[in-house]
């Protein structure tokens, strides 16, 4: 099986070389800019999978052969990303003290720094779309889009509730991960969508296939953690049970394989295909079945 890094290799060395032209140090900042610059880049330019922006660059070439419009747009969902994990690693929310091998953002900057590192990836995500050279009318949805998956009827209420819950349904939780993990996931996609300024019914399509990614990573997600942490709450395994969870992961598989089928043929769909795939075999095979790819003819040129 090939690793993520092997599949979206090309997609991740086009975002860090743009990630790491955003926030250049600069020799007029003064002592605290420079260190609140240093703490945004610590995060920001870490060791990232790029997983999000990614799917917004492979989109884009699945729908228009180019990566020349959407990374703009994809280095906002980065940076949005990446402003949520400083704050959930911050002691008054999960008190994480190390995340990907490295030490956390306050345990370098201290939390006070931390904290506005986070607030300003968050506003700078989208003063940059703001800035983008794209045509205004699709800025501004991009901004709506991106508002709506990050704010307070998205991630930011779905991270709300996960501080909050005690026992949850099915139904409670599913809400919970669409909002808390999914909506992000599925605005890469959509936005790509709006970008290549696809029909309607395409990007009908691009936002069920971004929701069915961002849920089946999730519970892949709750398959691995389950037994290192038996007792989160916000994991579907106790909510309805391992084999249920391993069902709920291949039905979610098949769907977003099909309805990846119905976007236009190309290498860059075969990638996409490929992460649908990835994200069923990183669960061990005494956890989960695993479907192969459907078969697809072979296309005419």
């Amino acid at each position: 099986m090939q690793s993520l890094e092997n599949i979206i290799h090309a997609e991740q060395e086009l975002i860090e070389k743009y990630l790491e032209d955003i926030f250049q140090e600069k020799a007029h900042l003064n002592s605290s800019e420079q260190r609140l610059l240093a703490s945004v880049n610590y995060s920001l330019l870490g060791k990232g999978k790029r997983f999000r922006p990614a799917l917004t660059l492979l989109m884009e070439q699945i729908l228009s052969g180019s990566t020349s419009q959407s990374l703009p747009f994809a280095a906002a969902v980065e940076m949005v990303h990446t402003y949520s994990l400083i704050h959930d690693d911050l002691p008054c929310m999960d008190d994480d003290t190390e995340r990907r091998g490295e030490p956390t953002n306050h345990v370098i900057y201290g939390e006070a720094i931390a904290l506005l590192a986070g607030d300003a990836l968050l506003t700078e995500a989208f003063g940059h779309m703001a800035l983008s050279p794209l045509p205004e009318v699709i800025k501004i949805q991009l901004i709506q889009k991106l508002h709506e998956a990050a704010g307070i009827h998205g991630m930011i209420a779905g991270q709300a509730a996960d501080i909050e819950a005690q026992r949850l349904s099915a139904e409670e939780l599913l809400k919970i991960q669409k909002l808390k993990t999914g909506k992000l996931i599925s605005v890469a996609l959509e936005g790509a969508a709006i970008i290549c300024q696809a029909p309607e019914k395409t990007q009908d399509l691009v936002r069920n296939l971004g929701d069915t990614l961002g849920l089946a990573f999730q519970v892949a997600d709750d398959l691995q953690d389950y037994n290192n942490n038996p007792h989160e709450i916000c994991n579907w395994v106790p909510v309805i049970g391992l084999s249920s969870t391993e069902n709920m992961l291949e039905e979610l598989t098949q769907k977003a394989l099909q309805l990846c089928k119905a976007l236009p043929d190309s290498p860059h769909r075969k990638k996409l295909q490929d992460i649908i795939l990835f994200n069923l075999h990183r669960i061990p095979p005494s956890l989960s079945k695993k479907p192969s790819l459907p078969h697809e003819k072979t296309s005419k040129t």
